[in-house]
Order: structure tokens, then C-alpha cells, then sequence
């Protein structure tokens, strides 16, 4: 029997320092299913074995995209869009996916495999570790009822109907999800 395909999306994944649980959870899916991770290509990796391999049942793909400075809004943005390219030019690896599992960081990228998966015909797995704008508007980045808002609420709940699942890290963040 063929082993199911799952494809992990996520900006980051190892040796980046904000790669750890995707890189933990492929591995462990990996014992089980076809892992193909899809993830960007960070500055500081200069081993060109590490940028796309294949061990088995785990292959990961970096995609690479133009970095701009984390250290201000508008550089985080900017990285933003940049990776959401890189992921839409290559949406070809989303094809022979059964599931998708997307994290919620960075907020746009989730709206990828939302849009393809009912014409590739996989199941899409949302993990929410921020919501969005929910995040922005506490942190006085926008407000409530500003244009921003609206539009993250209107894309948000076209993400949520095309899951066939959504994963929170905690009973908190559940029942703060569940407020949205």
C-alpha cells in the first residue's frame, strides 16, 4: 500500500532557528508518510545539500525567495510577500499532496493551498500559532475597523471553510479562536 502524501508548508525549517517544529513533525510524519516539506531558502545557508534533499520518505524543498530585514515591519512584509512568490510560482508541488499542512506564520502563505485545494483535491490542516489581525490590532499596528481588518477577516474565513482541519496549541488559544 502507498503511503500517504503529505506536504508540510512553512517559512521556516531547520538549521533556521524558527525551523524546529516543522522539522520535528516531518521527521515524526516521515515514520509513516511521504513528507515533502516545502519551506524557503535562508541567507545563512550556504551547504548546498541542505536546500533540497530526499532521505526516504522525507524531502524537503527550499524555495528562494528575496530577504529583506526582520528587524522592521515593513522588512517582515516585505519577507512575507517575497516567500508568498516563491510559494505560488512553485504551487506545481502541491499537485500529488492528499493533505497540506500550513501554519498560520507568515499570516498570508495559509491562502496558497486554501485556493488549491479543492482543484488538487487535498486536505487542508491549518496550525494557528498567531491569529491574524487579531495580533495587529492588540499590538495597536491597526484597528478593529480599519480596511486591514476587514480584509484578514474576509480572507480568514475563506481559509477556515477549506480546512478539514484546524489545529490550536492550546485550551486558551481555542477558546480565543473560537471568539474570532
Amino acid at each position: 500500500m502507498m503511503k500517504q502524501k503529505i506536504v508540510l508548508l512553512h517559512q521556516y525549517y531547520l538549521p533556521h532557528r524558527h525551523g524546529t517544529l516543522s522539522y520535528e513533525l516531518a521527521t515524526e510524519f516521515a515514520k509513516h508518510y511521504q513528507i515533502s516539506v516545502i519551506t524557503g531558502k535562508s541567507q545563512d545557508i550556504t551547504n548546498e545539500s541542505v536546500n533540497t534533499h530526499s532521505n526516504n520518505d522525507l524531502s524537503v524543498k527550499r524555495l528562494a525567495y528575496k530577504a529583506h530585514s526582520k528587524e522592521t515591519q515593513l522588512g517582515r512584509i516585505r519577507n512575507y510577500f517575497s516567500f508568498f512568490y516563491a510559494t505560488w510560482k512553485n504551487r506545481a508541488l502541491f499537485k500529488e499532496a492528499d493533505v497540506v499542512i500550513v501554519f498560520s506564520t507568515p499570516p498570508i502563505i495559509p491562502l496558497i493551498p486554501a485556493l488549491l485545494s479543492r482543484k488538487y483535491g487535498f486536505n487542508l490542516i491549518f496550525v494557528v500559532h498567531d491569529l491574524y489581525p487579531d495580533i495587529a490590532v492588540k499590538l495597536n499596528y491597526t484597528s478593529e475597523n480599519s480596511i486591514g481588518t476587514w480584509i484578514f477577516k474576509t480572507l480568514n474565513t475563506f481559509l477556515y471553510k477549506r480546512c478539514a482541519t484546524i489545529v490550536v496549541l492550546s485550551k486558551d488559544m481555542q477558546e480565543l479562536f473560537l471568539r474570532t
